[in-house]
């Protein structure tokens, strides 16, 4: 498993509030949130946008919020999911 960055690193370094996708269901709400660890295999950009919508909430001194996506490789349905994942992480404005 090789982890990806879909948004930039902020210029100078600042303290990361990260959550793990589980936590951030409907009714989580935490503003300072920036940084989400998806460890979990999905494809479907609603479920992908509702996850990363948690980071998009303004909250003092945040710049920039970033999506680590745990990737896995070794089995093909897993490959198609995560080119999924891209179009819908591109789509939302995430980049590399």
């Amino acid at each position: 498993m090789q982890p990806l960055v879909h948004a930039p690193r902020p210029a100078t370094p600042q303290v990361s509030r990260p959550a793990l996708a589980l936590l951030c269901l409907p009714g989580f709400d935490h503003p300072p949130l920036d940084t989400l660890v998806l460890a979990m295999p999905l494809a479907w950009r609603g479920t992908l946008e509702q996850y990363v919508g948690r980071l998009h909430r303004p909250s003092p001194g945040k710049r920039d919020d970033r999506v680590i996506d745990v990737d896995d490789t070794a089995h093909a349905a897993l490959v198609g999911m995560r080119r999924k994942r891209e179009a819908g992480y591109r789509a939302l404005g995430y980049r590399r």
